[in-house]
């Protein structure tokens, strides 16, 4: 099977287990702000950077020879699970058209930016293809999902430039 449908296969058993609960009522959060994300650049050590669409994405080779997207998340009004309540995974994916050309779970906990703030830096989805360069220049959508201690489905799309 190929490796873009392996993933694509996990994504969607990943999401069938974050159909809402119909018990958790929104006013239990402690946090009555709407919930949003946006997808940026950066790391531990640049931090954080807005993109807007059409931005580059950068595309890097890693240590064991794949080509990674360095891409970052900021949670808006993100309500962390409660303790013991089990932890909310972030899951980023990165796609050309009808290809899907990376995928990571965010297992790592978000760093505090503010009271109402958090962020995942530096995430870097591995690029499952052969032909990569043939993405390089080209536009592509990246797309983060996370479900928060709320039962909200958070999401953000952003359309970035990959390059090298």
């Amino acid at each position: 099977m190929r490796p873009d449908r392996v993933l694509g296969i996990a994504l969607a058993g990943w999401l069938a287990g974050c159909v809402p609960a119909p018990d958790v009522e929104p006013s239990a959060c402690q946090n009555p702000v709407p919930a949003t994300a946006e997808i940026g650049t950066g790391d531990e050590n640049t931090g954080f950077k807005a993109t807007a669409d059409g931005d580059n994405a950068l595309v890097t080779l890693g240590p064991q020879g794949l080509h990674m997207i360095l891409i970052s998340v900021k949670l808006i009004g993100f309500e962390a699970p409660a303790a013991g309540a089990g932890q909310s995974r972030l899951w980023l994916s990165v796609r050309n058209q009808d290809t899907l050309l990376g995928a990571i779970p965010a297992t790592e906990s978000p760093l505090p930016v503010d009271a109402t703030s958090v962020v995942f830096l530096g995430l870097r989805p591995v690029m499952t293809l052969d032909n990569v360069s043939d993405y390089f220049g080209k536009l592509s959508e990246v797309e983060v999902t996370i479900r928060d201690g709320c039962d909200r489905l958070i999401t953000a799309r952003r359309v970035v430039r990959l390059v090298q």
